[in-house]
């Protein structure tokens, strides 16, 4: 108030946010559009002209969809800490919250004044109850049905992104050990993966951030698959491979007696369950706010090796319109043209390079206090520390945001 001889000060961070970090390095104006904005704000009345300002902030993100809009997302409950480094600049340490859950920040503001966050999304044990990603529609399309497979949108015609050899499986030959579910991972869907009369391989199911979600109800919906002549073709491939190296003695993906409906032509794809193909692709559906908008899967790998345990491991690549991923799961046959698949996806770390180490100084007591009306006092303790490091394993996602000013 300038009655009483303060000025308010509002200390504003805003920038772009991306999947990976690499996006905003390599495309700084943005021309690919795959960077939204953002904004930390925090303000105070009393005046001070401190910089950087530990505190509460305010927040909002954007996140555009697959039909152009770019709502305005919320963020909650934001603390930001800085702590001078020995390499001359900040660390930074934070927390704070939005609809996909709460989350951990670190990263660094360098002297140019440059601000790059990276957000950790924590599982929630104690979540009992959330609906901010309940959807309840189901999935569009014919995929409900019989209907051939189809994608929500045209996908741009042209080489696919990735390769069949991507996906790395091992040697099986013999049957594997079951896959350990990973400790981290950036999503996971559930789902039944089947064939349609007319030979498509479709599977239509849920997914969250985490295995929680799916007892709060706090899940989305998904789908995709293959078309028929894909299909065919690709299990004629897999069945010679499988021959070829003698994975089919231990593994016989053929199914006898499938019968349709009399008028569709029977081909491979109506007599082979689980294909391995690099020709999946289909949709997810995220909630916003009212609406419910759609994303692409512009192309999954997917690739099934028997285990000993009766079942298939899964391992695959995807690409969507959040990044690249990594997934491996399981299938549990049920029937003979139907499983239930449930897979964990790891979306690709960003390409950081790590910073030279700097030897540590003798720490120096202080007992500053950034000024503020909301602030956090800095340890006792603390005096320069060392300079703070990209994560190594991060895996950027729609719930693991990666931002830069």
């Amino acid at each position: 108030s300038p009655n009483l001889g303060f000025t308010d000060v509002t200390h504003k961070i805003t920038g772009v946010w991306a999947n990976s970090l690499e996006f905003i390095l390599k495309d700084p104006e943005n021309k690919n559009g795959l960077c939204n904005a953002f904004q930390y704000e925090h303000k105070t009345s009393n005046g001070s002209d401190s910089f950087p300002l530990s505190g509460k902030y305010t927040g909002w993100f954007h996140l555009k969809d697959e039909i152009g809009n770019n709502p305005e997302i919320p963020e909650k409950d934001i603390t930001l800490k800085f702590k001078k480094n020995n390499a001359g600049y900040h660390n930074v340490e934070g927390k704070g919250s939005n609809v996909f859950g709460k989350y951990t920040i670190t990263g660094t503001l360098t002297e140019d004044g440059t601000i790059t966050l990276f957000r950790h999304f924590q599982e929630n044990h104690k979540q009992k109850k959330s609906t901010s990603l309940k959807i309840s529609t189901p999935a569009p399309g014919p995929l409900n049905g019989n209907g051939d497979f189809k994608s929500p949108k045209p996908i741009d015609a042209g080489p696919l992104p990735l390769k069949f050899d991507d996906v790395v499986i091992p040697h099986h030959s013999e049957l594997v050990a079951a896959i350990i579910p990973p400790e981290q991972y950036s999503a996971v869907c559930r789902g039944t993966i089947k064939i349609n009369e007319n030979g498509a391989h479709v599977c239509n199911g849920s997914w969250a951030l985490t295995l929680e979600h799916f007892t709060s109800g706090s899940t989305s919906k998904f789908h995709f698959g293959i078309e028929a002549h894909r299909a065919a073709e690709d299990a004629q491939l897999m069945l010679d491979k499988m021959k070829a190296s003698g994975a089919d003695a231990s593994d016989n993906r053929k199914i006898e007696g499938n019968v349709v409906d009399g008028l569709t032509p029977v081909s491979l794809a109506n007599t082979t369950f689980p294909i391995d193909s690099a020709f999946y692709k289909g949709a997810f559906k995220l909630k916003r706010g009212s609406k419910h908008a759609n994303y692409t899967e512009k192309q999954i790998i997917l690739k099934f090796v028997k285990n000993s345990s009766g079942s298939y491991n899964v391992y695959g690549k995807g690409v969507n319109d959040m990044g690249t991923y990594d997934a491996i799961g399981t299938l549990l046959i049920r029937g003979k043209t139907s499983g239930q698949l449930q897979l964990w996806k790891t979306y690709a770390p960003a390409a950081i390079v790590e910073p030279e180490p700097v030897s540590k100084p003798v720490a120096r007591p202080s007992g500053k206090v950034f000024p503020g009306s909301l602030t956090e006092k800095v340890t006792e303790d603390s005096g320069p520390v060392p300079e703070m490091k990209p994560p190594e394993n991060f895996p950027p996602s729609i719930s693991t945001l990666q931002r830069r000013e």
